[in-house]
């Protein structure tokens, strides 16, 4: 059995876009033959599309990273409101079970939510925790109010994230099918 190669393709953006414009500026008008004119412009839209694409994929990873920076977040208010449970004062214990209850009270873990519904459900947790009659609570733990801010945050940058990719997929031109350039 032998073993088949493998090509490791690694390609700068840049010079990838550069270069295909330069490609494209070359033949554009170069020669009236209608075939290399079309060729031409169907490259034209391939390297914006390319690029689109590239563009997405990084606005994608920035959504990964945000909403990886949101879920730390979430499990620190977690993990600050448990160990709240355990002070000596019984005033901050009952008001640390208040708000396990309201935390523990959505059908699954934040963390195994998909990202459109983990953004619905912390902002119905952060509406939840501003109410006014949660207020007297929050102010019991004494860092929690500068924690639940980090997460409004966190959730807002997600949603920025997420709304510049709704935006790329809404410009992305249609792909046409190739069938047109394989009678020609």
């Amino acid at each position: 059995m032998t073993k088949l190669s493998r090509l490791s393709l690694v390609l700068n953006s840049d010079q990838y876009y550069a270069g295909l414009m330069e490609i494209c500026q070359r033949f554009e008008g170069f020669t009236s033959d209608e075939y290399l004119n079309g060729l031409v412009a169907s490259l034209e839209q391939a390297n914006k599309a390319i690029f689109d694409v590239m563009h997405v994929e990084k606005v994608r990873v920035t959504i990964k990273q945000e909403s990886r920076q949101l879920m730390e977040r979430i499990m620190a208010i977690s993990r600050y409101i448990d160990s709240s449970m355990y002070v000596q004062d019984d005033a901050i214990k009952a008001s640390a079970l208040v708000l396990k209850q309201v935390y523990d009270s959505y059908s699954k873990p934040f963390a195994w939510m998909k990202v459109d519904e983990r953004v619905g459900a912390v902002s119905t947790l952060l509406r939840n925790l501003n109410a006014p009659e949660m207020q007297e609570h929050v102010r019991r733990l004494p860092e929690l109010e500068s924690r639940i801010e980090g997460v409004q945050k966190a959730l807002t940058t997600l949603k920025e994230a997420l709304q510049q990719v709704d935006h790329a997929k809404g410009t992305a031109p249609k792909g046409q099918p190739l069938m047109s350039m394989k009678t020609t």
